[in-house]
């Protein structure tokens, strides 16, 4: 985000790597228990993780039309929220401006935290 800020633009190819590495490696750090968790509790993720992207979208729609956010930072706030990289690609696609990973950015770290939280609790109710 700091070379961001100072003006230095990566090639797409790069962003596109990083983007599938990032992912690979978040499948490869949860592959081995996914299976065993998803037999045990995989219709109350299901729901949690619908639940939660429905919430989110309503909120970040809402957003828009009540403080007048602009719609790729306005997506990049969801993305991040959600810690979601495959909705910030699918942002940065679909806007082509760069608010949209100034929102991801701002959102991320509370994201990470807020989701797990949500999964933790949620699951045990």
């Amino acid at each position: 985000m700091l070379a961001g800020h100072f003006g230095v633009t990566v090639p797409g190819i790069i962003k596109n790597i990083s983007l599938a590495s990032f992912v690979a490696a978040v499948g490869l750090i949860s592959g081995p228990t996914i299976v065993e968790n998803l037999k045990k509790k995989a219709t109350s993720y299901v729901l949690i993780g619908i639940s939660m992207i429905l919430v989110a979208a309503l909120l970040c729609a809402a957003t828009i039309i009540l403080f007048d956010l602009s719609v790729p930072l306005a997506l990049g706030l969801l993305a991040g929220a959600l810690s979601s990289t495959p909705c910030l690609a699918t942002g940065l696609e679909i806007t082509q401006s760069s608010l949209t990973s100034v929102g991801y950015g701002i959102a991320y770290l509370f994201g990470v935290i807020g989701v797990v939280l949500a999964v933790q609790i949620i699951s045990r109710m």
